[in-house]
């Protein structure tokens, strides 16, 4: 995730310490994964997506919409949007 402390913003240095922008940005980024009604968390997430265009360090250009699934049991998945799934990681 983009917001600051997840997976992307720890990558670009961007903490929830770094400025009160910050903070509100990762309480929002909290509330959607926390938000069970899909139209709730959905908001949530336009919100988040528009705060961080107003104010964060990045601004992401496109995010692939490539969904793929896998069993439990099959490991070294992973999905590049450049050349799909690297299938010689793949194991069971």
């Amino acid at each position: 995730m983009y917001a600051p402390g997840r997976t992307v913003g720890k990558r670009a240095g961007w903490l929830p310490e770094a400025s009160p922008e910050a903070r509100e940005l990762a309480q929002i980024a909290a509330d959607a994964e926390a938000e069970r009604d899909p139209a709730k968390s959905a908001g949530l997430y336009r919100k988040l997506d528009e705060r961080i265009a107003q104010v964060g360090p990045y601004a992401p250009l496109f995010q692939p919409a490539v969904p793929y699934a896998f069993r439990s049991n099959v490991q070294g998945v992973t999905f590049s949007s450049v050349w799909g799934v690297d299938f010689w990681t793949v194991s069971k």
